[in-house]
């Protein structure tokens, strides 16, 4: 399995304080250096947390063009453009 700083060398790093100024929210705060808890929590999260964290983090989402005849979504076809 690939890891977060493989997949996603250019995503926001940082201490929760300079992420929540960088992207003018307070969603962030308490998370940075968390991710494994994060990721395990995830489900358990509600939809309003969830969207305020993806929501503070990824300005937008790119999808490739797919392969005719293809039943499933190739993760190597979703571009993630981080907020930085």
């Amino acid at each position: 399995m690939v890891d977060r700083e493989e997949a996603y060398p250019t995503a926001p790093r940082g201490d929760p304080e300079q992420l929540s100024q960088v992207t003018r929210t307070g969603a962030l705060t308490g998370l940075a250096g968390h991710g494994v808890e994060l990721g395990r929590s995830w489900a358990d999260l509600n939809i309003s947390r969830q969207h305020a964290i993806t929501t503070a983090i990824i300005d937008h989402v790119t999808v490739g063009p797919g392969t005719p005849g293809a039943r499933t979504l190739d993760p190597a076809r979703v571009a993630v453009t981080w907020r930085h």
